[in-house]
């Protein structure tokens, strides 16, 4: 497997606590945080005959254990994706529909 092109990105936002209270309990503003809102991109791959028989059969399984855990980690925090893979040939083209 040969990666072609790899422009997954993180989205995040930035949580601010606008610190207006009524009454002194929370007189202070919370901590600013970041959070992660979504990945989006796509993942190109050259697949060898092996690999590319393996991944029309059982894409699901390919992708989880052959192409995400050795070739793109996920961000922290991230626990599901639905990718939509897409063949031309022996490309294989990752993109990601939803990230919970």
């Amino acid at each position: 497997m040969k990666v072609l092109s790899n422009t997954l990105e993180e989205l995040n936002e930035r949580w601010d606590d606008p610190g207006v209270y009524p009454s002194n309990a929370g007189q202070f503003p919370l901590p600013s945080r970041n959070y992660l809102v979504g990945i989006e991109g796509e993942l190109v791959l050259e697949l060898t005959p092996e690999e590319l028989d393996l991944a029309q059969a059982e894409i699901k399984d390919f992708i989880n254990n052959e192409v995400v855990g050795e070739e793109y980690c996920l961000p922290d925090g991230v626990k599901w994706v639905e990718w939509q893979a897409t063949f031309n040939g022996n490309i294989l083209t990752l993109t990601i529909g939803d990230v919970e």
